[in-house]
């Protein structure tokens, strides 16, 4: 058994695990607090990571939200985990950046500035309240570089947006279903596995790092859910984006 000192409180919604060396197990939370576990000491200190609303203008006064989504980007060695928060905002939390903590402290609350990059739409185009019934992100499976998530926007549509990993901006969006009554609420499920893409042929001239995501949109009418929902979407992407 685990001897973990000031784990959260606060419910977990989501759970990933590394495969490699370094067993961490990361939890997200309900509160927006993602807790990281180092399986390989005896005596665990939990390591708090959380993105405060005032590290970025671009965030600045904008809710966060639960963690409906993170995974370990391998292509640092698992030193990084990307992490959504419900309301339609992304963060890349360098591990690293907690350790000079550990060593520091041993039993207080390790809340960390962790935060390398945040992925956010602008604010003016985005509905944070009904970009929680939007979930998943996916991660190109090639460079590693390149993050599509969900979200409505400013006018209750379906979008889908591309963030450059390197440098935490939005690059891209795409439309996906518009808001066809005033009463509907739109919503997305994607899938984190990315697969190849369907709609390439033997003709087509495509980049090896083409790559597609599976998702499911649809929308909830007065709190019921309409009898056309549960379309399912392969949207293709060239693979690298500058």
């Amino acid at each position: 058994a685990l001897n973990v000192q000031n784990f959260p409180q606060s419910d977990a919604l989501r759970v990933e695990m590394t495969c490699n060396h370094d067993k961490h197990v990361a939890f997200g939370h309900r509160n927006g607090q993602v807790s990281l576990l180092d399986l390989r000491a005896s005596r665990t200190i939990c390591s708090i990571f959380q993105c405060e609303e005032s590290t970025s203008s671009m965030t600045a006064g904008v809710p966060l939200g639960s963690v409906s989504d993170l995974c370990f980007l391998s292509s640092s060695d698992s030193k990084q985990i990307l992490v959504r928060r419900s309301f339609g905002s992304s963060q890349v939390h360098d591990i690293r950046r907690s350790s000079s903590s550990q060593t520091r402290s041993s039993h207080r609350n390790l809340s960390s500035s962790t935060v390398l990059h945040n992925l956010v739409v602008p604010i003016d185009e985005i509905n944070p309240t009904l970009s929680a019934n939007c979930n998943g992100f996916a991660v190109d499976p090639c460079g590693k570089q390149t993050m599509i998530s969900p979200y409505i926007n400013d006018k209750f549509d379906a979008c889908l947006g591309v963030w450059s990993l390197q440098t935490g901006l939005m690059v891209g969006s795409r439309l996906l279903q518009t808001r066809s009554r005033d009463e509907d609420v739109l919503y997305v499920e994607m899938c984190q596995q990315p697969t190849p893409s369907f709609s390439c042929t033997a003709k087509d001239k495509v980049s090896s790092s083409s790559f597609a995501i599976w998702l499911k949109c649809g929308a909830f009418t007065r709190g019921r859910i309409s009898s056309k929902v549960g379309s399912l979407h392969q949207v293709s992407f060239p693979g690298y984006w500058n």
